[in-house]
């Protein structure tokens, strides 16, 4: 059996590896993702990717089906997201509410080696609810990580991908607002739920992470700056009306 060279964290990750002593921060970033590989292993696509990388003679590419439902609201209104019970459980369970920019992605398979997770740095920009004192600190200027399901990985010397059908990657050097929940194992972040979770303000027009199931303020798509401020405002008022 061909012996898969131990790139699993990037392909790098042994080099890092060698120099990490001397380097508090590089170790740090070693533990986070070792952390975070075992936490996402929860996600079974069914495959082992190690094997799907020795077995084949190119690139592998594959798509992982959500089954979380998103919720219907017939009745709600677009233009007033607080009114959605969807959104107001979003804004309640977010332990952090940020405006900021990826710098960095870093991707290794999950624990059981069946999809590929990445960790990504982001550099907030602006705060809309901060976490709780026992989370890690976030304020603007500062990064997070932040682990979500997808990415891509080299084994074997092959690129090996997986991607979840309904949501958007987070990509380095796109502009985002996102909801996440703190994920004290490895002080990090994850999605509150699997879609909804951030928007792409990067571009002319406003991209969900969930590719358009459900944007408010749908006449702002084409205007960034003013769906972020309509969506600030509603963020606010979600949270005062929790607060009374």
């Amino acid at each position: 059996m061909r012996s898969v060279v131990a790139i699993i964290l990037l392909g790098i990750i042994s080099a890092v590896q060698i120099r990490a002593a001397q380097n508090p921060a590089r170790q740090e970033l070693i533990d986070r993702i070792k952390i975070n590989r075992a936490l996402f292993a929860q996600w079974d696509s069914g495959r082992d990717l190690r094997q799907d990388a020795a077995k084949k003679n190119g690139d592998v590419a594959f798509a992982i089906t959500n089954d979380e439902a998103l919720p219907v609201c017939p009745q709600c209104d677009p233009n007033n997201p607080e009114g959605n019970p969807y959104f107001e459980a979003t804004v309640k369970n977010s332990d952090l509410i940020a405006v900021g920019k990826v710098v960095r992605n870093i991707s290794a398979l999950s624990k059981n080696h069946s999809v590929v997770i990445t960790d990504s740095q982001f550099l907030i920009t602006d705060v809309w609810k901060a976490p709780p004192l026992s989370a890690i600190h976030a304020e603007p200027e500062s990064e997070v990580t932040v682990a979500t399901v997808g990415g891509t990985v080299l084994l074997d010397g092959h690129q090996i991908s997986s991607f979840l059908t309904n949501t958007q990657s987070l990509r380095t050097g796109h502009t985002y607002i996102l909801f996440l929940k703190y994920i004290p194992q490895s002080h990090s972040y994850k999605y509150v739920h699997l879609d909804i979770d951030g928007y792409d303000l990067t571009g002319s027009e406003v991209y969900p992470l969930d590719k358009g199931a459900s944007l408010p303020f749908p006449a702002m798509i084409a205007n960034p700056a003013k769906f972020l401020a309509a969506l600030k405002v509603s963020v606010i008022r979600s949270l005062h009306s929790e607060g009374e």
